[in-house]
Order: C-alpha cells, then sequence, then structure tokens
C-alpha cells in the first residue's frame, strides 16, 4: 500500500471529529494503551472533542504536522491521585512509547512507536489534569534513537504558568525622526520579554456602573477586580487604570497593505499617537532572530487633554489579521518596568476585559462556529489524493423567563451530526447554570468580554475546564 504524506492547508483553526456526547469512565487511553489512574474518565462529547481539535492543530500547526482523531481524559488532580508528569513518563514507557518533549511549549510532547506518532497536551491544574493526545503525521525534528534515547522519567514537570528569562535588545544610538512639524530625539529602548498571558476568568470582582462608561444594552460596563485593577468600556477600548497607571486595550483592528508595511509606526500613529505631544520616541526592531519577536514603541511623551508628563509602552499582536494593541500609560519608565517586567505582562492586561452578566443580558442567541479542510497528495508522484472538509456550528438560544435551547451541528465530507438540547437556565453576575430535559445539570463559569459595539459570551464549564465557548450574539 502506498504511503503518502498529509499536508495541512487550513482556512482557519477549529475543529474536527464527531463523538456521542458522553464521559465514561477510563482506565487507560483507547489509541496507546497508556495507563490512566483511577478515576480518569473520557469524554467525547462533540464540542469538547472539537475544542481539543482546535488546540492539538494550533500546535501540530507550528511544527508542520497534520493532526486527526483527538482524546480528551481527565485526571484526577495531583493532589488527589499523584499521578504527575513523571507518572506519565512511566506510562508512556510502559505502554513501548518513546516521548519527546516539544521545546516550544512544555504542556505539549510528542510519542513515536514503530510507524506510528502521536501529539500529547498534559496540563495539570488545581482541580482536574487535562491529557489529550491525537494521532499525527510526523513527530518535529529528529527522533530519539537507541544512543541518544529521552529520558522520560527526568522530563520538564509540567507547569500552568512560567517565565522565560529576560531578553533584552541591544541599544543603539539616539536617532532623529522627523515628525513634520517636529523634530524629536529617538533612542531605542531597552525592553523586557515574556510570560503566558492568564485568560481565567476574574475573580468575583465587584460591579458598578460609571457615567463615563459607554452605554451599549448591557447591564455592567465597569469591573473593580480585587487586585486593583478597575475596567471601563468605551467606544474604542477598554480602559484599565489602577492609581496612577492607564491600560487602554484596544478592540480588534482589520490588518491592510498599508499596516504591514510597518506595523508598530503604522498603528502608533493612527491609534496612540493623535492623544500626546511626543518628546521622544523609543521604536524597537522586530526580530525573531536576535529574540525580539514583537511590534513594539515607547515614548516620552505629554497628554494632550490633561498636560500630564507620561512614558507610554505601545505593543501590538496580529492574531489571524487582526491587530490588537495595547497602550501602557505609566508616570515613568521605571516605573512601566517594575509593574510591566516582561513583555507579555502587557498582554495579559486582556484577563480585565471580563464584564459580569446580567439578568436579562443573555436572551437572544449566541452562536460559535468554524471550519477547516485538509487537501491530501502522494509523496511518490505528487498526485493530488482527496480533499478532507470539515464544518461545525453552535448556537445557544437564550428565550425570556428561564427556558434555553442549544442546537449543535457538524459536517465532514459526507458525514452528517447533529445534537440538541432543551431545558431552563439561572443567571447570576459570573455564572451561568443549565438543566437539560435529561435533568443534566452544567454549570459554567461565565463572563462578557467586550468588542467594537457589543459583547462575547465566554462560558467555561467548572467541571470539565477544558470545555469553552466563545459565542457572539446573533439576534
Amino acid at each position: 500500500m502506498m504511503k503518502y504524506l498529509l499536508i495541512l492547508i487550513f482556512v482557519s483553526i477549529n475543529m474536527i471529529s464527531y463523538s456521542q456526547k458522553k464521559v465514561v469512565p477510563a482506565s487507560q487511553s483507547a489509541s496507546t494503551g497508556i495507563l490512566l489512574p483511577r478515576g480518569s474518565k473520557q469524554d467525547s462529547r462533540m464540542f469538547t472533542v472539537i475544542s481539543a481539535q482546535v488546540l492539538l492543530d494550533e500546535q501540530g500547526k507550528k511544527a508542520g504536522t497534520g493532526v486527526k482523531n483527538p482524546e480528551i481524559y481527565y485526571l484526577p488532580s495531583v493532589g488527589v491521585s499523584g499521578y504527575n508528569t513523571d507518572s506519565l513518563m512511566n506510562a508512556v514507557r510502559l505502554a513501548g512509547w518513546i516521548y519527546t518533549p516539544d521545546p516550544s511549549d512544555i504542556k505539549y510532547g510528542w510519542l513515536k512507536k514503530s510507524n506510528r506518532n502521536m501529539i500529547v497536551y498534559f496540563s495539570t491544574d488545581k482541580n482536574e489534569t487535562n491529557f489529550y493526545l491525537a494521532e499525527c503525521d510526523k513527530v518535529p525534528g529528529a527522533a530519539p534513537t537507541p544512543s541518544n534515547p529521552v529520558n522520560a522519567a527526568k522530563a520538564p514537570e509540567v507547569k500552568t504558568q512560567g517565565f522565560a528569562p529576560t531578553v533584552q535588545q541591544q541599544p543603539n544610538q539616539p536617532q532623529q525622526m522627523n515628525t513634520g512639524s517636529q523634530v524629536v530625539n529617538q533612542p531605542t529602548a531597552n525592553t523586557p520579554v515574556v510570560p503566558p498571558p492568564v485568560n481565567n476568568p476574574p475573580v468575583i470582582p465587584k460591579i458598578s456602573m460609571s457615567e463615563n462608561a459607554v452605554f451599549n444594552g448591557y447591564t455592567y460596563s465597569t469591573t473593580n477586580n480585587p487586585d486593583g485593577w478597575n475596567a471601563l468600556v468605551m467606544d474604542d477600548y477598554v480602559q484599565v487604570s489602577k492609581g496612577s497607571t492607564v491600560a487602554l486595550i484596544h478592540f480588534g483592528i482589520n490588518m491592510t497593505d498599508d499596516a504591514r508595511m510597518d506595523i508598530p509606526g503604522y498603528f502608533w500613529e493612527h491609534v496612540a499617537a493623535p492623544k500626546y505631544t511626543v518628546q521622544n520616541l523609543y521604536p524597537t526592531v522586530y526580530s525573531v532572530l536576535k529574540d525580539f519577536p514583537y511590534h513594539f514603541i515607547q515614548a516620552d511623551a505629554t497628554e494632550k487633554k490633561t498636560g500630564r508628563n507620561v512614558f507610554v509602552s505601545f505593543q501590538v499582536i496580529i492574531k489571524n489579521g487582526v491587530a490588537y494593541c495595547y497602550e501602557m500609560i505609566t508616570d515613568s519608565k521605571a516605573s512601566f518596568q517594575q509593574q510591566f517586567p516582561t513583555m507579555d505582562f502587557i498582554e495579559g492586561m486582556s484577563k480585565y476585559n471580563s464584564f459580569a452578566l446580567g439578568a436579562n443580558d443573555l436572551i437572544g442567541t449566541w452562536q460559535e462556529g468554524g471550519g477547516a479542510f485538509t487537501q491530501y497528495y502522494y509523496v511518490s508522484s505528487g498526485n493530488y489524493a482527496g480533499m478532507n472538509i470539515t464544518v461545525s456550528n453552535l448556537k445557544y438560544i437564550f428565550l425570556t423567563g428561564s427556558n434555553y435551547r442549544t442546537d449543535v451541528k457538524a459536517v465532514s465530507n459526507n458525514t452528517y451530526a447533529t445534537e440538541k438540547e432543551v431545558g431552563n437556565y439561572s443567571v447570576s453576575n459570573w455564572e451561568v447554570s443549565t438543566t437539560d430535559q435529561n435533568g443534566k445539570i452544567s454549570n459554567f463559569n461565565a463572563w462578557f468580554e467586550a468588542v467594537k459595539g457589543g459583547r462575547l459570551l465566554h462560558l467555561q464549564n467548572k467541571r470539565f475546564t477544558s470545555e469553552q465557548f466563545q459565542l457572539g450574539r446573533v439576534r
């Protein structure tokens, strides 16, 4: 039988598999034979499988490999079962697999056994451990050999958060920039770098109304967080403040050809610069090779509205053709470095774009959906070998009173699947609870993310924390 290589071409990242809605006890991985601790469960519900496929697709895409047939397991937490990363590595070895850790993210790894390859995601959280795995085309990089085996028992322990070493860009000599009416000094700043942002729902913040907030049909436009950061929805951004420090989390802006010519400069001029009179501008050079893959500008400036002298740090992050701008306003450079010691502390401010739900805010239809396609080619001849197309759609319809229904649809080539729920729901500021037609209760952490002119609804299953939905209002 002729072997062929999968070449994966994505239109967008989302979904891929369908299974019946169920969570069942599991003692080992069905595809790998890896033993699991007592109390483990396998989740084969359609949208959970789709969510896992999206997560693994992202990592597979970085490694240049296709991913399919994901399995999702929930393991008892390390505190309950004692089953940690070392336990998993021992189980992997006993099942006859060779494990290679992913150098870009310690939560991921790669398994190889004969001609079979798998991608693995292993995350130890407070309440449970999430273990996902799926088939993949290849293990990236050189495979381990008997003369250079992977020491599975000493694999790095999985951590949910961490800090990378601070990397500073080499300073250059001051330059001059002609801004039209004014020539300003342009020295290059030393700037800090990187841990992962936190994207969890807030810890029950206080909520209040403000006369400065933008009213757009939702009950709450202000959140006062326990750590002292207070968020306020404005027309084009969320304003987050603590003391004299202000962070503006700008809503997404579609990229254009003009913007791509000079990403930080273009968005600085169009988004941030009009608010200030700039004295000194500190540009940085985007460089993956020099460990500074950031679109970043800083400036000494005076706010036109208040006359206050400030230090402005401005970062642009591009995701799927959309630019997200983060504008940090501090009293000084020293204040910025103290509050934002690494670059990803800036993106981490996006967690404050979280707002409570009002009693009637959900009434209407909310939807999440996506699709992807895979094309196959024969390695030996290069001839086309076919295509796989998958599309999915989830709708939550919240009705007046306490009734709701869901509609899940998935199409993969000639296979069509659908699931429906009807039942009752209740809403509190940070939670949504549903009871379906079979009496099954699902409790979700819930919060709104502000976007231009509206909200996105986030739902995170409290029991199965990897089950998360991001829904936009349809009507």
